[in-house]
């Protein structure tokens, strides 16, 4: 749902039908994404930086967030220099690399 920009229905389902318990890491890890897709969307810089600077290492791990930040700051010429050299790892990945390159 997140990747279709579907984010009201990505945080109603986390918030009503989640079936897991809601302490969990995952379940964190998945409300953060969602808060960083909603920031970034909303092109809320200040929101964005915020949450990303609080993430844990998995987030700052995935190089894409990362180019969210340059692009929210700016900073596009290294924000597509660097996606023009990530070389993306899944699928998932590949689609969200050429979403913000504009392909």
């Amino acid at each position: 749902m997140m990747g279709n920009a579907q984010l009201e229905e990505s945080r109603r389902y986390l918030n009503e039908e989640w079936s897991g318990k809601k302490k969990e890491r995952l379940y964190k890890q998945t409300v953060l994404n969602l808060d960083l897709v909603e920031a970034y969307q909303q092109q809320d810089a200040d929101r964005y930086n915020e949450l990303y600077d609080r993430a844990d290492r998995s987030i700052k791990r995935n190089k894409l967030f990362g180019a969210e930040k340059l692009f929210l700051e700016h900073q596009y010429k290294q924000a597509i220099d660097f996606l023009e050299r990530y070389r993306v790892r899944t699928a998932y990945d590949k689609v969200i690399r050429s979403y913000l390159l504009g392909q």
